[in-house]
């Protein structure tokens, strides 16, 4: 993938991202890669990654599915991460939302 379109792809999912909320709201996570470039989505979501604060759930998944399109049109129906400059598109490929004040988020 060119770095023009690893960047462009950065800025398209960061642009939408967070939103001013109240309360605990809804957090978009990540899942960590497996040592292969897969999402392990079987990881607790202690291991996940914060990628965005919403006001609630229909907030959350409405920017994931806006930001899985964006990653669609940009790198295509991908599952594996080859280059690390994939890594996010196939994190946001298998992203979830969960409230932000879940007690998986702090477990061991």
């Amino acid at each position: 993938m060119m770095t023009r379109h690893v960047a462009a792809l950065s800025l398209l999912i960061l642009g939408g991202c967070a939103q001013a909320q109240s309360g605990p709201g809804s957090l978009l996570i990540l899942p960590p890669l497996t040592a292969n470039g897969y999402a392990n989505t079987g990881a607790p979501l202690s291991k996940w990654q914060a990628f965005g604060n919403y006001g609630g759930l229909t907030d959350c998944t409405t920017a994931i599915a806006s930001n899985q399109m964006r990653v669609n049109a940009q790198v295509g129906q991908i599952a594996q991460a080859a280059v690390p400059s994939e890594d996010l598109a196939v994190k946001m490929k298998s992203a979830e939302c969960v409230a932000a004040d879940d007690p998986r988020l702090t477990a061991n």
